[in-house]
C-alpha cells in the first residue's frame, strides 16, 4: 500500500497529463489526449473506468470531471494507468507495484 499523499500525487499527474495546455485547443491535442486515455482504460480498465471510457473526450478533458471518476479507482487500477502513460516508473520503489517483480 501506498501513503495517501503518493496516491494524490498520481492523480494529479494523471489529472494534468491530460489537461488541455494554456490557450483554445485548436490543434486537437486534448481530444487527442483523451481518446488516448479511453483506449488505453477500454483495453485494461473497462469494468473499474468505465465511466471515462465511454464519456466524450470533452467530458473526460474536464480536470472536475476527470478527479472525481479517477477518485473511485483502487490504488492498482490508478498506478497501472499512470504507469501505462509513463508517468510514473516500473523500478520506482516508492511507487505502488512492488509485487510485479
Amino acid at each position: 500500500s501506498s501513503s495517501p499523499g503518493l496516491l494524490r500525487r498520481q492523480v494529479d499527474m494523471l489529472i494534468d497529463s491530460e489537461r488541455p495546455g494554456d490557450g483554445a485547443d485548436g490543434d486537437g491535442t486534448a481530444v487527442r489526449r483523451a481518446h488516448a486515455l479511453q483506449k488505453l482504460l477500454h483495453r485494461h480498465h473497462r469494468e473499474e473506468a468505465g465511466e471515462v471510457v465511454f464519456a466524450g473526450a470533452g467530458r473526460v478533458s474536464d480536470p472536475k470531471w476527470l478527479g472525481e471518476r479517477v477518485a473511485l479507482w483502487t490504488e492498482g487500477t490508478l498506478y497501472d494507468v499512470c504507469r501505462r502513460l509513463r508517468l510514473v516508473d516500473d523500478g520506482d520503489p516508492s511507487c505502488l507495484a512492488t509485487d510485479a517483480a
